[in-house]
Parts: C-alpha cells; sequence; structure tokens
C-alpha cells in the first residue's frame, strides 16, 4: 500500500494537508467559526506565510482567455522577428530555411492545433545561432520559458489535437 511507497506517502500526506486547510477556510469563509473568528485576519497570514508558499501555475486547470491571449501575442511577435529574420541575407541559409519551414508549418496548422513554431523558438539554439535582432525573440521565450508556459503551450495543442477540451476555472 500507500505505506510502503515513500513518494506515494508524501503525496497522500500532502491531498490531506490540503484537503484540511480546505475545509478549514471553507468553514470560516461561511461564518461558520463563529462572530469572533478574525476573518480580516487571513490576508496577514497569507502575506507572512507566502514565502513558504511555492506556487505552481498549471494551466490545464486554469487556462483564461487572457493567458491565451498573452499566448498568441506572443506568437504573433515571434512570427513577425522570424519572417524578418527569414528574409535576412545576413543569416546563414540553414538557419532562414528551417524558420521559413517552422513558420509555413503554424500558418498551415495554427496554434493551438500545430505546436511546429513553439517547439522552433523553444529550440531557437539549436536551430540558429542567435543573430544580431533576435533579441526580442530570445527575451520573450525566456520569460514564457521561466513561468512554464512555453511547455503549456506544447501540452494544449496536444489536447486540443486529441479533442480535450481546456477547462478553465474563472478568475477570482
Amino acid at each position: 500500500g500507500v505505506q510502503g511507497d515513500a513518494a506515494s506517502k508524501q503525496v497522500l500526506d500532502h491531498m490531506r494537508q490540503f484537503t484540511v486547510l480546505q475545509r478549514l477556510f471553507r468553514v470560516a469563509l461561511t461564518g461558520d467559526l463563529g462572530l469572533d473568528f478574525p476573518l480580516q485576519r487571513l490576508p496577514q497570514l497569507q502575506r507572512i506565510t507566502q514565502k513558504n508558499v511555492k506556487v505552481i501555475r498549471n494551466e490545464r486547470w486554469n487556462m483564461t482567455g487572457d493567458l491565451q491571449g498573452l499566448m498568441q501575442k506572443a506568437l504573433d511577435l515571434w512570427t513577425e522577428d522570424l519572417t524578418a529574420l527569414a528574409a535576412n541575407d545576413n543569416v546563414n541559409t540553414s538557419c532562414r530555411t528551417t524558420t521559413k519551414k517552422a513558420l509555413a508549418e503554424e500558418m498551415s496548422h495554427p496554434w493551438p492545433m500545430g505546436t511546429s513554431l513553439w517547439t522552433f523558438v523553444a529550440n531557437f539554439e539549436q536551430q540558429c545561432s542567435v543573430p544580431t535582432g533576435a533579441e526580442r525573440l530570445t527575451q520573450t521565450r525566456d520569460l514564457l520559458r521561466s513561468y512554464g508556459l512555453i511547455d503549456e503551450a506544447i501540452h494544449v495543442s496536444a489536447q486540443t489535437r486529441a479533442g480535450i477540451a481546456l477547462s478553465a476555472c474563472p478568475a477570482l
């Protein structure tokens, strides 16, 4: 059982802790802890404990229109930058060719149905030595990568192609 598997036991312990806290907050927020419960101090508790909590985005649960719009805007910027790169005779032929291929694939299978541009940008340095003028592309990519959004965009595409609807929790 779970007791014999340390990793499973840790997951179960975290789930129990989460469940207890969820129930506590549900009772507190519905007023069932009584009128003397200091509900107004919960934001202070959040600030004090915030440094001990690791926030992990999970867009499969939280894919909002705003986030999809941001990801599409990044693709639009990259398309613009890569189109200029593909047309630049100062960039080596191999880089221009692979860039044109990625752009063509994106045009024929745009995100979220296709992943070619996300995959290409994620591995840009492997495709091309970073030429002058590609700073915006690499900076945007690095920012989105730091939030795990490039991998998430590729995952969203796989889910979309498989016919799995993206679930979105309403923003708080």
